[in-house]
């Protein structure tokens, strides 16, 4: 037993060995990263900083707009869709409610009316045609000669 809680102490310091091994690379890669970084803001101009604040706020600005419209057209929808599922209640409740109706009469043939149609059709066609026979039949004004 005690050398399994020796081997495992053992086993613990090398595991905290590599770890710290492991730690002080992380804080040497980072180190250089802060530096660097440091180093790139130190070149950096004020006036060059400003421009970029500038555009990259004009370019914040476009997005939020891109952003607003892409909202109301999606709110447009969602109200459109609505609607669409309002109608169609209102039709099924419609369907419904003339479907529960007992009809209390058949609906009378329409052949009578049907045939008034067409004769009013061929009526109408008659007329028509007459009055593309009278326009041919009149005489035709005469065309004027053109000077020279």
């Amino acid at each position: 037993m005690v050398a399994g809680v020796a081997a495992w102490r053992q086993r613990q310091r090398r595991s905290n060995r590599l770890q710290l091994r492991l730690l002080a690379g992380r804080r040497r890669l980072l180190g250089e990263e802060v530096d660097s970084r440091s180093e790139r803001l130190s070149r950096l101009k004020p006036e060059e900083l400003a421009a970029d604040r500038r555009a990259a706020d004009s370019v914040l600005d476009g997005i939020h707009i891109a952003l607003l419209d892409r909202e109301a057209h999606l709110q447009n929808l969602q109200d459109l869709a609505h609607l669409q599922q309002h109608q169609l209640a209102i039709l099924r409740h419609r369907h419904q409610e003339l479907s529960t109706q007992i009809p209390q009469q058949p609906a009378p043939p329409q052949v009578g009316s049907d045939g008034s149609i067409i004769d009013q059709r061929e009526q109408l066609e008659d007329r028509f045609l007459e009055t593309l026979q009278q326009r041919e039949d009149t005489p035709k004004p005469r065309r004027r000669r053109r000077r020279n």
